[in-house]
Formats: C-alpha cells, structure tokens, sequence
C-alpha cells in the first residue's frame, strides 16, 4: 500500500529528525503511517519504545502502556502533580537508550500524564543528548475524538491541580518540546465525498445532517450495536445471551489463564468470558491462515469437550473454523546487557500473559471502545450522546452510508466539540515545518557573557537528587572548562558585596535566584559563591564543638556570602 501525499509529507518529517504530531480525522491512516514508521525504524536499527494510555491500545501497537514505560505511580486519587517526573534509575536509563518514543492514542492522555511524561523525556534526552542516539518523539492521535476520561471521584481532585487543563496540548510541556503538527487529510475508510465532508464538518462543531436522510432508521438484530456507554453495551450483550440459554443454550464459562499480574486494563476481552451456541463474537486476533482478521464478526457454533477450542462461522466465510486460544504477552521494556563487547540493548521483556480465546460478544459496543475501529455495517445508537466527540467517532466508524443503521435522531445539540481542540487545531493544524530536526537542545539557556554575572551566582546545579550531585560533581572534577567557570564565579564575589547601582548599573544580568529556588535550575556549572561558603561552613563545623558558638559562626557566614539574599 502506498502512502498518500500528506503521509508522505509526514513521514519525510519524521526521517528529518523532527518530534512529531501525527493527527487528522479518523480513517485517515494515522496507525498505518505509525506502522511503517515502525518498520522504517527497524530496518534503519534504531530503537524504538511503543507506549499508549491503556492496555489494549497498548496491545494493539504491541507496546506497552505509559505508566508502565514512564513507572507512573500515581496517589490514592490517580492524579499526578505539576512539574513531576520519573526518578526511577532504571526506567530513566531505559527511556535513554530508545532512539524513537511512539506514544498513541494521544488525545485520551491526560494533561497530568503528558505533563509527567513530558518532563521525563526532556530530563532523560538532555542527560544522553551526546550518547549518538537519535532521540525523537512520536505522538499520534485525534484530539477531535474522544477527550481523556475523569470519574467523579476524581474530579475534585484534579480540579484543585489542574484546574481546567485536560488535553495534553495544554500543558507548558506540550509547548516545550515543540512537537510538529503533522494532519493526514485524506479520508481511507469512506470514499464518498458527500460523507465525507459530513463528516469533516461534524468533527469541527459543525451540524451537517443532508446525507443521512438516505440512511436506514431500521434497527437489524444481526448487526453490531455501537452505543453511548459501556453500561448499555453491556446491558444488550448480556440479554441477548440470556435469552439463547433461556432458550436452551448451555452456557459455557471460560477462564484466562495468566501468568504474573495483569492490570484490569490489560485485559483485551473478559477474564471470565461467557459463551454459548448462537452467540454473538467478534474476533480479537489476526488469523495467520487469514480466516479472519482483527475485527471479524461470527456466530459460535461449538464447543470441544473440554472447552480448549471453540468453533465459528465467520461472517461472508462459508465454512466454519476452529479457534484455540491465544496469549497476549503484556510487556515492559528495559536494557539487556551488551555480551562480547556488544552496546547494550533495548529489549522488551514479559511482564505477565494473558491466556484466553479471542473473542469478545459482539451485539453490542461502546463508542469509546469502537474509537479506531471500522466495520462495514453497524446500527449506530445516538440516543445517549453526552461528550465531545462521541457523536462524531460513532457515525465515522462505518465505511459506507449504505452499512449504517442510525438509531435515534441527529440533532445539532449532539453535535459537541470542545472548544479548546477547535481553538488549537485551527491555529495549529495547518503548520509547516522546515529545516533541520527539532530536539531538546533548544532549551538550553544561552552562555553567560561577561556582564552577566550577578552575587557569584552563575545559574547553579540540580541538587534534587544524590545521583545528580554525583554526575555533577564529576563533571566538576575532571572538566577543567567547568573549574575555570567555577573559579571565574568566585572572583565575581567581590563583586556581589558591592551595592547593587555599583555591582550592574546597567541593570544587566541574571537575577540572583534564592536557594530555595535552585532546585529548577538546569545548568551544569558552579556558583562559587554557594560552593565557598559550604566550603568555609564545613571548616567551621569541624573545630567547633559548642552548638550556640557554631549557630553564631554560621550565621556570619551567611551573612558575609549573602546566600539567601
């Protein structure tokens, strides 16, 4: 399959070095543009981190999921703090090691896992920018679709932190690491015009209802329901399984098999899975005889006598087919040892399975869990349509007016887009992008000149952790660029005592920041000032043994050096 004109405009970004937004309408090609980048990256050895919000997704990118990538540990709300970031040695060495981070399904990540993420790749990319990897962002998705989902438990919470940012897009960090807006405008899942620019146009906000006139209103039994909630998908699948038993069907009750710990949110069908003759499937899996694909529909016919194999009649097959079992192996990355002088590898290892039949009752399907999906016909229920975007992902999901059945009346108050996507996709959706590739070196503060030093404070060092103290105190040690600047700092002490119309008449110069504050710093030099007086404080300390005499010796210092302003 070859890629359309936006896609290969996007693509030629992407081999340019430059962090990505893939976006644009649903049944555009975004999975099909990630997977050939995928397989670019492959065949170019470059290492790759695939990573989406949920396990499915996850799954279906053969990824894994944001919080296991980024070790997210969330409080007992779920919520993440602002400016937070990954601490964990190893999960920071792996993400280091990746040359390419995909990260799907973007528009359902919430601003305070963006946020987290975002800052934990700014920190890990500045700590390995001259290790020769290429360290390039990919994110992927269609904030015009579902927004990322609260449940009322939370919403206090996240409210008090973040107030009303809830798309990534809205973060600082979103903004930080420039990512390129990169839209695919052709449609490949609907090929009439009319339907099409229907579509676009209810995707923006806009009511444009004339083509569904021709539509069916006929509810047909056969067909795959997609509705408002999961609670009603669930509702109609389990009465259209009560009613075959009742009706003598016997009722089979089939348990995964999983090894390690499968999160709830892992599991791509139900862990006690409920079946019998008649009913109703859809396929999880792509059969590698290819009798059926990923998004099959069939009827179960059968049952082996001891439940290790289910037999169906796929839709439009004319015989039926034998399904086993299949495991999904749910995964984390890590780095794998280098062995006989090899660079060590990024690898991903099993974390836990997740053994069951692929298969899923298919009578009915929730908007949020069809997002992505396409099927040739379905009834469409708009009866229960109450967020942004849903109205939208529903009547997109069939390729032809002719498949659609719509249940429940098009009415302009279901036509729901936040205004927040609007705003950012109109200023943003049409950007072009040249030159070289974009990455986090554009964010380094610009070198000190000669008129810029104030107090003996020359921007400072990240003291939050031990292992950063470490690194750069090493740096310290053995590079000598960093000692003269250092030493050049401290000459500037003198200085810093003089009043402040003596000191910068001009008023120029960085702003003497108070130590409470150094902990945001992003330099890798020594403030002079800072380290003397640690230095002399540390001599005092170790010829006083009266704790009233230390408090007063220390006080002097403190005042002497002016450390705190």
């Amino acid at each position: 399959m070859k890629l359309t004109d936006s896609q290969k405009e996007a693509f030629r970004s992407f081999t340019s070095g430059a962090n990505i937004f893939l976006t644009g309408k649903g049944g555009s090609g975004k999975s099909f543009l990630t997977r050939y980048i995928d397989d670019w990256c492959k065949e170019h050895k470059l290492s790759v981190i695939k990573c989406a919000p949920t396990g499915v997704a996850a799954l279906n990118i053969g990824g894994s999921t944001i919080h296991r990538t980024f070790g997210i540990k969330v409080d007992e709300n779920g919520i993440l703090k602002p400016n937070d970031r990954c601490h964990d040695k190893k999960k920071l060495g792996t993400l280091g090691r990746a040359d390419v981070i995909i990260i799907d399904e973007i528009s359902m990540c919430r601003a305070d896992v963006f946020a987290y993420v975002a800052n934990t790749l700014i920190h890990v990319f500045r700590q390995h920018r001259d290790d020769g990897k290429r360290h390039q962002l990919l994110v992927v998705g269609d904030f015009f679709q579902l927004p990322p989902v609260l449940t009322k438990d939370q919403q206090e919470a996240y409210n008090a932190l973040w107030g009303n940012t809830l798309f990534a897009f809205q973060t600082k960090e979103w903004q930080q690491i420039e990512l390129q807006t990169m839209m695919l405008t052709e449609s490949m899942r609907q090929s009439d015009k009319a339907f099409v620019s229907a579509l676009d146009n209810i995707r923006e906000g806009k009511p444009d209802f004339g083509v569904f006139d021709t539509v069916s209103r006929e509810f047909d039994p056969t067909l795959l329901t997609i509705c408002g909630t999961n609670k009603q998908a669930a509702a109609i699948n389990d009465s259209n399984l009560r009613t075959l038993i009742k009706n003598g069907a016997k009722e089979h009750v089939l348990q995964s098999k999983d090894t390690g710990h499968p999160l709830p949110g892992d599991y791509p069908t139900d862990k006690e899975l409920r079946l019998c003759i008649g009913a109703r499937v859809m396929l999880l899996t792509n059969d590698p005889d290819k009798r059926w694909v990923n998004g099959s529909f069939g009827v179960i016919k059968g049952f082996a006598a001891d439940e290790t194999q289910l037999t169906a009649k796929i839709d439009g097959a004319d015989a039926t087919v034998d399904i086993e079992r299949n495991t999904w192996t749910i995964s984390e990355y890590t780095v794998e040892p280098g062995v006989k002088g090899e660079e060590p590898k990024l690898v991903q290892v099993e974390r836990a399975t997740i053994e069951q039949f692929p298969v899923k009752l298919a009578w009915a399907i929730s908007i949020h869990k069809s997002q992505g999906a396409t099927y040739e016909k379905a009834n469409i229920n708009i009866e229960n349509i109450f967020s942004a975007g849903q109205l939208y992902v529903a009547l997109s999901r069939c390729r032809s007016l002719k498949g659609m059945n719509i249940i429940g009346r098009l009415s302009d108050e279901k036509v729901m887009t936040d205004g927040a996507v609007l705003k950012f996709m109109q200023h943003f959706g049409k950007a072009e992008w040249s030159g070289p590739g974009l990455n986090f070196e554009v964010f380094d503060d610009p070198e000190p000149g000669e008129d810029r030093y104030q107090e003996g404070w020359d921007d400072g060092y990240d003291y939050r952790t031990k292992e950063v103290q470490e690194y750069y105190q090493d740096l310290v040690d053995k590079d000598l660029s960093v000692k003269r600047l250092s030493a050049r700092a401290t000459r500037e002490r003198e200085k810093a005592l003089l009043p402040e119309e003596e000191r910068n008449p001009k008023g120029a110069g960085r702003k003497k920041l108070p130590v409470h504050e150094l902990a945001e710093s992003k330099a890798i030099r020594v403030p002079g000032v800072v380290a003397d007086s640690l230095k002399e404080i540390g001599e005092i300390a170790k010829k006083t043994t009266d704790l009233d005499s230390l408090l007063q010796d220390l006080k002097k210092v403190i005042e002497a050096h002016k450390i705190f302003g």
